[in-house]
């Protein structure tokens, strides 16, 4: 079955403006200063006003779809235990993070260890977690960078604090092919 939706058309306007300078230097005064200077340039024309578009109607296509059997970032995902008890660490670093977790989650007031899930125990959203990696990044040097979903338990921030972090390698080398050795170069 075949299927025609016609929509009004709208005006779209490409904006492209060069501010390498600006980023490069933002970079240099850390994550936050770096963030915030995306958001200014992204948010100059002030926000977007919301569009309604009537009478329209939506084609179900997942009707016959079946559910995938694993789902990431379920609770039995988020449930899954990491034995830390045989993790050598450094105590300070175990004790910032702690502070830290406190800083942010100043209503908790159970007990924190390296298995207490940060999800499930302590009600860390999405932005507590950002929160929470950007300041272990920024107090710990030779800290990794594992994706926000792989932090699990406090042990996971522990390890990421130490660099040893499964997920080191964020940005895999591409594998793509070049006839004749030709390859895109930027300036």
């Amino acid at each position: 079955m075949n299927l025609f939706v016609l929509l009004p058309k709208r005006e779209v306007k490409i904006e492209i403006t060069d501010v390498s300078k600006e980023l490069r230097q933002a970079r240099k005064s850390g994550l936050d200063i770096f963030n915030l200077t995306l958001e200014k340039i992204y948010n100059a024309q002030g926000e977007e006003p919301m569009s309604y578009v009537s009478s329209f109607r939506a084609y179900n296509t997942v009707a016959r779809h079946m559910p995938p059997a694993k789902i990431e970032g379920a609770l039995d995902t988020l449930r899954k235990k990491v034995d830390y008890s045989q993790l050598k660490y450094p105590k300070d670093t175990l004790k910032y993070i702690i502070q830290r977790i406190s800083e942010i989650k100043s209503d908790y007031m159970g007990p924190i260890d390296l298995n207490t899930n940060l999800v499930l125990d302590l009600h860390f959203d999405s932005l507590d977690m950002a929160e929470l990696k950007s300041s272990v990044a920024a107090h710990f040097p030779g800290a990794s960078n594992p994706p926000l979903l792989d932090l699990k338990a406090v042990g996971d921030v522990v390890l990421m604090a130490m660099g040893r972090s499964p997920y080191v390698d964020e940005l895999k080398p591409c594998d793509r092919y070049y006839p004749n050795d030709q390859r895109l170069i930027y300036a």
